[in-house]
């Protein structure tokens, strides 16, 4: 295989904390574990960020390299249910990737005659949502014997994206000088982390949270009455969903006013589109809503639409060129110190912790604005093909959330029926999240049925 080598850049934003994305694609027929792996050697010569790890070097720079790095990881369980696959799932929320060996993705297969469920499991710095739909079709041509040529990735950079107008340069150029005045201060003091901190994080992280699942399925009657409704109304499904899970969410909890924060694809904005690679192309939008309870489930979906609209306007990449500018060991100390006050923390991050330095101001400040609620829709997926002898059935997203994240909602469509996971982290230490966050689930998607 030819060498990859490239900067992480404005992943690295994601680099040595407990990230991970999962899609899970229920296959109706028997998969030879045989062929699946040879299908997932033949992915990772197309898509260079399979088979990747993270070396750091002397200046303290973090590349994706695929010299040296661990082969693919392929589990197969025995299948033994359509609920099966999210325990899995949480039990490998457990399990960190390591970085300075690689791979940052893996693969289980639970397996069965009749059916099974393949699960991808992705650091999110490698990858999104529609990066795992590409190289699930992908492993299904493949499984289906068809060749595919290599597919270089669209690296995560401005460069990539169209000139700003004058009037953001503008912004941006003093937003540089106030960063580089950060930067400056934080060299003076920098705290750096190793491979094994983050593996000591990760660890005592868990031992304190566990990352949980639920599910649900829309039927194809209650999907397309849903589309229908939302065109009727001019709105997205992902605002009427978000709604439904807001009105839902004040309901059990009480909470009135949401941080909701909505991962935009930024494939469509780049100089030239693509949508065929694997890797890490998403920006996000932050909106403070208040749900009116003395509206209408529809006068708060137009009102919440609206408001997305206008937020869009902004400009999509804006973070990722302040990012650009801010130093890689800084925003690498600010997550060391978010997740470190989460966790038993060792030594170093204890006494990291209890020091006195910028990466923790910063991580504070970040703290107090964290969205609450995160909606994540990935459409509808058109199936490139008809596979022979493979089908897709059933598909299901999920993400590892955090603690300072009320829950995290994610869906997909596929054959006309709407699936989607609700992601919530619960202590393992205090009373457990999973009855309210059912009762979250089962009146959000009573409001929808209601409305539609």
């Amino acid at each position: 295989m030819e060498g990859f080598k490239s900067k992480m850049g404005v992943t690295r934003e994601y680099f040595r904390i407990p990230e991970k994305m999962v899609l899970k694609a229920t296959i109706q027929g028997y998969l030879p574990v045989e062929d699946l792996k040879e299908a997932i050697h033949k992915a990772t010569m197309i898509h260079p960020l399979l088979g990747v790890r993270v070396d750091v070097d002397e200046n303290q720079e973090a590349w994706f390299t695929t010299q040296d790095c661990a082969d693919p990881i392929l589990k197969v369980l025995a299948r033994n249910g359509n609920e099966q696959w999210m325990g899995v799932v949480e039990e490998e929320y457990q399990e960190p990737f390591n970085f300075q060996e690689g791979p940052l993705i893996r693969y289980i297969l639970l397996q069965s005659p009749e059916v099974s469920d393949l699960i991808i499991i992705c650091q999110h710095s490698i990858g999104d949502g529609i990066s795992l739909l590409n190289l699930l079709q992908d492993l299904l041509q493949l499984l289906e014997e068809q060749e595919l040529e290599k597919v270089p990735p669209v690296l995560f950079q401005s460069r990539n994206f169209p000139a700003p107008p004058l009037a953001l340069k503008l912004r941006l150029r003093v937003d540089k000088f106030f960063i580089d005045r950060i930067n400056r201060r934080w060299n003076k003091n920098q705290f750096l982390f190793t491979n094994q901190d983050y593996l000591d994080l990760h660890k005592s992280y868990n031992q304190r949270y566990q990352g949980r699942i639920l599910s649900a399925v829309l039927g194809p009657e209650d999907t397309s009455s849903l589309l229908s409704a939302c065109r009727r109304e001019g709105v997205s499904v992902n605002s009427a969903l978000s709604v439904a899970f807001l009105s839902a969410r004040q309901r059990v909890e009480g909470e009135d006013r949401t941080s909701v924060n909505i991962p935009l694809e930024l494939r469509s904005q780049l100089r030239k589109p693509r949508y065929d690679f694997f890797g890490f192309m998403v920006g996000s939008l932050n909106l403070e809503f208040d749900y009116q309870s003395g509206e209408g489930f529809w006068d708060n979906v137009q009102r919440f639409h609206q408001e997305v609209l206008i937020e869009k306007k902004e400009d999509p990449i804006q973070h990722l060129k302040l990012a650009e500018y801010t130093s890689p060991t800084l925003n690498e100390a600010i997550n060391f110190a978010i997740y470190g006050m989460t966790s038993d923390s060792n030594l170093k991050i204890s006494s990291f912790l209890e020091s006195q330095n910028l990466a923790l101001e910063m991580a504070r400040e970040r703290m107090n604005h964290m969205s609450n609620v995160l909606m994540s829709n990935m459409g509808w997926l058109k199936p490139r093909q008809e596979y022979e002898k493979f089908k897709l059935k059933r598909l299901h997203l999920a993400i590892l959330t955090y603690p300072f994240l009320d829950f995290g909602v994610a869906v997909v469509t596929l054959e006309g029926r709407l699936s989607l996971t609700l992601n919530y982290t619960e202590s393992r230490e205090g009373p457990g999240r999973s009855s309210t966050m059912k009762r979250i689930l089962d009146e959000s998607l009573e409001i929808l049925n209601r409305a539609v």
